[in-house]
């Protein structure tokens, strides 16, 4: 994901994320794109999802990845959201099972390649609404 992108939400004190929306067909997605997959229109504009984030779909398996950053195993679920008419697959913090329609709420993590030299990436991942 777009480091830029990831710190631009970041600072964002409404802590929304930067979609797209086609000012034709009024389809919206997320992460942002320059082209309307459904009309082909060439100009989207940029679109903030507000929320609320609600699980639409989730996998049923979780694994755990090293996050050399923080030195700890995050678990991770794939999920799908739901946001403002838009759905995105996304990463889901925590082990937990979490029910279809439960609501949570973006974060940036930081994440570092195997290697130390390796410079820092961010991703946005979702957690339960309140956890911290």
């Amino acid at each position: 994901m777009n480091t830029n992108l990831v710190q631009n939400w970041r600072h964002n004190r409404s802590r929304g994320l930067i979609g797209s929306r086609c000012p034709i067909c009024d389809k919206r997605f997320y992460p942002a794109l320059r082209r309307c997959p459904t009309c082909l229109f060439e100009q989207t504009i940029p679109y903030r999802l507000g929320g609320p984030f609600l699980i639409h779909q989730r996998t049923a398996t979780n694994q755990l990845t090293r996050n050399t950053a923080i030195n700890a195993l995050l678990p991770l679920s794939t999920i799908v959201i739901e946001a403002d008419g838009c759905r995105f697959v996304a990463l889901l913090l925590g082990a937990e099972p979490l029910a279809v329609g439960t609501e949570v709420e973006p974060r940036a993590i930081r994440i570092r390649g195997e290697a130390s030299n390796e410079p820092l990436r961010y991703t946005i991942a979702f957690a339960p609404l309140g956890s911290g």
